[in-house]
């Protein structure tokens, strides 16, 4: 099945877009089977009807006037036909009628399952700071925890608010990894703050569909974390979110700063291992964190009167007029965007640190010009000089010093994440092949490689550590 979005598709919504529904899914796509609404995402159900929609979600509220139309001939039976037939051939393959059809196979193995979502966990936090080693906290006898995710589960709203199993809140998990050094304060005093030996300082935000976030912290939010470093140099501030939020004014004055995200049901466990050093953080920011929203490609697109959206109100898109949304970063999206514009963010795309320590020792280009391919091989030689193992993820990154269309200045184009030993030394070699070169050419309408000089760029994040220049015919 297919869901159609919230928004609107060159003027109208997709759900009853009949270009979007008709012509490019069925037809140009070939698709055959059931196409529904997002939830209350409908507004005219004639029109949904003609656009080869199918389904109306949760239930039938706009749909429920369809045997108005049908009385008054503006559709006919076989619209219905059709209809009902995608709802029935797709729940028939789906094997819906079958009374068994729900397989709880994978509740006999559910311990596998944990220990996947374990692993994911911990290898997703990211640790942005660590000033002067303050973490791992290993040793630390007095330990204070406070914030908002401490005893509440840190996830999202809407579709991202998934229950899960065995949950352990963030205290649970402290107590669990760290023993009585742990103390939890719901309010702490200024005092209580000051004379603690580190503060755990939880905070976030709850990302949902349906509305806008802000880019900064909640003012109660932003407030505790400003507070709270000024108070204590040794304040830890753990993030918990589904995207970036502003750290600009108290970056700097945290001891340390670890983006722990959405966990899941293991995620606390997982947070607790990496603040005690059971776990040696391996993660990558998979996104740019700017200084400010101002930053963003995105700042400018708030029409003018208007502001952020943080209710979830199924009717407020529609009380608004039609209006065109342009582009205009064109393919400058994330990490690009940044390098193109010369931004410096606060954390840039593909950065993250470790325990140990990682050197980029070199990187050296080996051209494969026997085959039709001419395949580019790039060696990058990486050494864990620090005095733990730990994981690195090693970064290729590609840039077109002169095109005759607009390109990004670097393009990520292979990554691999590699374990070291302390002292151990590995060379890793991606393949290139010409697609790691080309561009889509809107007016061929094919993949396109202009002849001339490209710079290869490795490192452990955008911002890569080395570079070699190579001409590529």
């Amino acid at each position: 099945a297919v869901m159609t979005a919230y928004n609107l598709f060159n003027g109208e919504w997709c759900s009853q877009n009949r270009d979007l529904i008709t012509g490019i899914l069925r037809e140009e796509l070939g698709f055959n089977w059931l196409v529904m609404t997002d939830w209350w995402a409908i507004n005219d159900s004639l029109k949904a009807v003609q656009s080869g929609l199918d389904l109306e979600m949760p239930a039938p509220e706009v749909f429920s006037s369809i045997q108005n139309h049908l009385d008054k001939g503006d559709i006919s039976e076989s619209d219905i036909d059709r209809m009902a037939g995608n709802i029935v051939k797709t729940a028939v393959f789906m094997d819906f009628y079958n009374p068994d059809f729900k397989d709880k196979s994978f509740l006999e193995n559910y311990s596998h399952h944990e220990s996947v979502a374990y692993q994911t966990a911990s290898e997703g936090i990211v640790l942005l700071r660590n000033k002067d080693e303050i973490l791992p906290v290993s040793g630390q006898t007095d330990i204070l925890i406070t914030g908002r995710f401490v005893t509440e589960t840190a996830r999202g709203g809407g579709a991202a608010e998934v229950e899960g199993f065995n949950h352990l809140s963030l205290l649970e998990a402290l107590k669990e990894e760290l023993g009585e050094t742990v103390r939890y304060v719901e309010n702490p005093t200024e005092d209580e703050i000051a004379a603690a030996g580190v503060v755990f300082l939880s905070t976030g935000t709850i990302d949902s569909e349906g509305c806008d976030r802000d880019f900064s912290l909640p003012d109660e939010e932003e407030e505790r974390v400003l507070k709270t470093v000024s108070l204590n140099n040794k304040t830890v501030v753990l993030v918990s979110s589904g995207g970036g939020v502003r750290m600009t004014d108290w970056a700097d004055r945290s001891a340390a700063i670890v983006y722990a995200w959405y966990g899941g049901q293991q995620g606390n466990r997982a947070l607790a291992g990496v603040l005690s050093g059971k776990i040696n953080p391996s993660g990558k920011l998979p996104i740019s964190i700017e200084r400010d929203f101002s930053d963003s490609p995105g700042a400018a697109y708030l029409p003018e009167g208007e502001s952020l959206y943080s209710g979830w109100d199924s009717d407020g898109e529609k009380d608004h007029a039609v209006y065109s949304v342009h582009y205009k970063e064109d393919i400058m999206v994330g990490y690009r965007w940044y390098e193109t514009e010369g931004i410096d963010p606060l954390f840039p795309f593909g950065f993250g640190l470790s325990y140990t320590e990682f050197e980029f020792e070199s990187i050296n280009l080996n051209p494969d010009r026997t085959e039709s391919l001419n395949i580019l091989n790039v060696d990058v030689t990486v050494k864990n000089s620090g005095s733990r193992a730990g994981q690195e993820t090693v970064q290729i990154y590609v840039g077109d010093t002169h095109s005759d269309v607009l390109r990004p200045v670097k393009e990520l184009k292979g990554f691999e994440k590699i374990y070291l030993e302390p002292g151990e030394k590995k060379t890793v070699r991606f393949s290139l092949e010409r697609s790691a070169f080309s561009y889509w050419d809107e007016v061929l309408e094919a993949w396109t490689m202009e002849p001339g000089e490209f710079v290869i760029y490795a490192g452990s994040s955008s911002r890569s550590a080395l570079r070699e220049v190579i001409r590529i015919e």
